[in-house]
């Protein structure tokens, strides 16, 4: 409903029917409204969006593509991910302060990547996480994101990626990792890896470190139980009496 009003009150203003004049502020609302409600199309939306704005004279700031990258990572269109690193390219390459990306940019930019279909997702995002000046949670995330569920061929550059970027994030004392990051790695390992010693030995490296953080939520839990043997999963979380998981407390203090 409120992306029909939205549509009816830009094509209004469009026609004359409605007497006001567009501004950024407008165009930019109307974009974050499109992705705060899951409007379809996203890829069309967003060069009809941009195509208008060239029309009435309103150039884009870091905000309307920002806010177009967020749509574009919450769409469906195949083309969500390609369309977002054209964006990200055009504001690096525009040498406009007022354009030029910023952490939230990167960020939009990576998770509108690992959110499409393009088997070549985990690559893309993790090179765009590579420009980033000082990289985000968010960001790392996303690039972990688009290491899960790809493709057979291209599921050991996504192991690899996801080993890199964790092995970065050790180096940075400015970020830190959430309950997701933790989660997320464990996703990567049980989708990427077939059974072996090897995934074990990388399960048990992820849990450890997540319970020396205190981050150890029940989403990091229930992908750890994917990720290895029910056995091994007993032994690194014991059942209470058989009534459920014995957590320590100190393992959930940060969650």
């Amino acid at each position: 409903r409120a992306v029909i009003k939205a549509d009816n009150i830009m094509k209004d203003t469009r026609s004359g029917k409605l007497p006001v004049s567009l501004n950024i502020i407008s165009f930019n609302a109307y974009l974050d409204c499109l992705g705060r409600n899951g409007a379809p199309n996203a890829c069309q939306r967003v060069t009809e969006t941009l195509v208008r704005m060239k029309e009435v004279g309103i150039l884009p700031n870091r905000i309307t593509f920002n806010t177009a990258m967020n749509l574009l990572a919450k769409s469906k269109d195949s083309g969500s991910g390609k369309m977002a690193a054209r964006i990200l390219n055009t504001m690096e390459a525009s040498g406009d302060p007022s354009i030029q990306p910023n952490e939230r940019s990167y960020a939009a930019c990576i998770n509108a990547v690992a959110r499409s279909s393009q088997p070549e997702r985990a690559q893309v995002a993790y090179e765009i996480y590579q420009r980033m000046g000082k990289p985000t949670t968010q960001a790392i995330n996303g690039v972990l994101s688009a290491c899960s569920f790809l493709p057979k061929g291209k599921r050991q550059d996504a192991v690899r990626i996801a080993i890199e970027l964790i092995d970065d994030l050790k180096q940075r004392s400015e970020v830190s990792p959430d309950h997701i990051t933790f989660s997320t790695m464990l996703k990567v390992i049980g989708t990427s890896m077939p059974p072996s010693k090897e995934r074990e030995e990388m399960v048990r490296s992820v849990f450890q470190e997540c319970c020396e953080e205190g981050l150890l939520s029940d989403l990091v839990v229930r992908n750890l139980k994917k990720a290895v043997l029910q056995s091994v999963f007993r032994e690194l979380i014991p059942p209470e009496n058989g009534e459920g998981n014995n957590i320590r407390s100190e393992w959930r203090r940060n969650v």
